[in-house]
């Protein structure tokens, strides 16, 4: 019951990507990566009830959304490569 209380927020800049996690005593814990241009997000697909999202940059991973159901891992996973797709594409016009 107190794990549905743990929640994570990411944000994702042209320069950073900061994860904040906030456990279920309320206590937060921030990772940033500098130059997202760099990360990589990774995840089986289809995914398994153990899978998980793994962010990597420069020798530096973290697992997020262990919470979540595989299903809404894989949403997430995808959803955020397409976020960091969009920014490493160079600005038209």
């Amino acid at each position: 019951y107190g794990q549905a209380r743990l929640y994570e927020r990411i944000l994702l800049t042209e320069r950073t990507l900061t994860v904040l996690r906030v456990d279920h005593r309320g206590h937060g814990r921030t990772w940033q990566f500098n130059q997202p241009y760099w990360l990589r997000v990774s995840m089986d697909d289809p995914p398994e009830h153990d899978s998980q999202i793994l962010l990597s940059s420069h020798g530096r991973h973290l697992v997020v959304g262990s919470f979540l159901s595989p299903e809404e891992r894989l949403d997430f996973a995808r959803a955020l490569g397409s976020a960091l797709a969009r920014l490493r594409r160079p600005a038209l016009g």
